[in-house]
Parts: structure tokens; sequence; C-alpha cells
């Protein structure tokens, strides 16, 4: 259960799902990447996400300073499953999240 910790942690992260979708239609280039991605996260925020995707195996990139970045293998099988967890999630906040908030709703106390 301690390696799903890891992996939910990467797909919960704010930016995994937007990088791994922007790599799915082509390598991109850090800087394109930053242009893919709206609304763009700081420079220092997607070389964070990238830097944890790479170091998971998702994302790969050539040891040359501008080779692009692109997904694994690996990153290619986990995507559908990000996307499907991203969709789940959204079902989910809409049936239990209060006013479109982070709060879940409480059952109602009995009388």
């Amino acid at each position: 259960m301690e390696g799903n910790r890891i992996y939910l942690g990467l797909i919960g992260n704010r930016w995994t799902q937007e990088v791994m979708t922007a790599l799915d239609e082509r390598p991109c280039r850090f800087t394109e990447l930053l242009h893919a991605i709206t609304p763009p996260p700081s420079a220092k925020m997607l070389g964070v996400s990238l830097n944890r995707l790479q170091a998971h195996g998702l994302v790969a990139r050539g040891t040359a300073g501008d080779t692009p970045y692109e997904l694994s293998a690996a990153g290619r099988a986990l995507l559908p499953l990000v996307s499907d967890f991203q969709e789940e999630l959204r079902r989910w906040r809409e049936e239990y999240a209060v006013g479109g908030s982070d709060m879940v709703q409480r059952p109602a106390e009995p009388a």
C-alpha cells in the first residue's frame, strides 16, 4: 500500500495531469510546456513537477540540455488512470462536496 500512496500523491499533484496530457500530445521542451498548460505553472513548479515525474519513471528526457521531455512507456500507461481518477473525483465532489467547496457534506443528525 505504501507504493500506492506515492502514486496517489503524484496523481493528486496539481500539475501532473496537465504535464502528462501535454506530453501525450507530443514531446516538449521546458518553455513549450509552460505555454502548453493553461493556466501555466510557475517555472519553479513546472521544474519540481517534471523532476518528480522523472524520478518515478513517468517522464523521460535525454541528457542534452535542449532535449525535449516525453512520456515514458510507464507514463503513457498511467495517463488513462490519471484521467479516470480525475473524472471520478469530479463526480464525487459534485455529489458530496458542499457548494463546490472542499468540505464534505455531513450526514444529517438523527432527531
